[in-house]
């Protein structure tokens, strides 16, 4: 059953993406578990680093409100074609 809620949950993901009007956030995160009691095999190495992350539909918006994009990209500074280009 878990299986088959994440092959399901991994589809729903796929397509919302492939619609072009869904959002995408990352966070990097560091966790640490201290032991009270340190041995051999644990030997201080209590530093884990994880990223999550999270898609979400952008609500009132169509793919025809976004067809702007490729427009604002080949002209954003920040475009490394652009960067290559200009000089």
């Amino acid at each position: 059953m878990v299986n088959s809620l994440s092959t399901k949950s991994a589809d729903n993901i796929r397509s919302l993406a492939q619609t072009l009007t869904a959002s995408f956030a990352y966070d990097n995160f560091d966790m640490e578990f201290k032991s009270h009691a340190p041995t051999v095999e644990k030997h201080g190495d209590s530093l884990k680093h994880a990223m999550s992350a999270i898609i979400f539909l952008l609500i009132k918006t169509s793919a025809q409100d976004l067809r702007c994009s490729d427009e604002l990209w080949s002209t954003n500074p920040i475009n490394p074609y652009i960067q290559n280009h200009q000089k």
